[in-house]
């Protein structure tokens, strides 16, 4: 009698089938050695500010409420508009892929692979929070949305992950969903 082996958690899925792209991505910021000055650190900053632009409306999706309740107070697009007028910087035009309401019209499990991105983007701010505080930057001025949900890194980013193992939503959809938001934060740097 053979047994049926089980398939991997979603969020080892995610992680297993995004990793190429997100290490492409880590390696262009790295290349580009964005927290190596107050300038590189502007662009990263502005960098953030458009690809949560384009998040807060998900983040803002009562559809979404029903996996993860405490959703809204983890969306970092008021805290990274505040840094943009802390380092004086002007808000980029909306130029969002597909339209303005594309992020409104995407389907819940495509939505939650977005999720996944910036939410997993959360525990590597720990590094990236520090070496911002080398420029002079802080959770009071200019990095504020690098700096830890209110329940912290690691128990955050628990709580979603296992919402995404113990939720049963498409994994192809969402896994589609994540591919896709690496693609959204690699095209947005190509043109800094």
């Amino acid at each position: 009698m053979s047994e049926t082996l089980s398939p991997a958690p979603l969020s080892t899925r995610l992680k297993a089938e995004t990793a190429a792209q997100h290490q492409l991505l880590d390696n262009e910021i790295s290349g580009r050695n964005l927290f190596g000055s107050a300038q590189g650190y502007r662009d990263f900053v502005r960098l953030q500010y458009r690809f949560h632009r384009d998040l807060d409306p998900v983040y803002r999706d009562t559809r979404l409420e029903a996996f993860i309740p405490d959703l809204q107070s983890r969306n970092r697009f008021a805290h990274i508009t505040q840094d943009m007028k802390d380092l004086g910087l002007d808000i980029p035009r909306q130029d969002t892929p597909n339209g303005p309401d594309f992020f409104t019209r995407l389907q819940t499990e495509t939505a939650i692979g977005w999720l996944y991105v910036a939410e997993g983007s959360k525990l590597g701010a720990n590094i990236l929070d520090k070496l911002a505080q080398n420029l002079g930057y802080s959770a009071d001025f200019g990095a504020r949305h690098l700096a830890p949900d209110p329940a912290g890194r690691g128990p955050s980013w628990l709580a979603f992950r296992n919402m995404l193992d113990d939720t049963a939503i498409d994994p192809e959809a969402c896994i589609d969903g994540a591919r896709d938001a690496f693609a959204h934060m690699a095209r947005y740097l190509a043109e800094q």
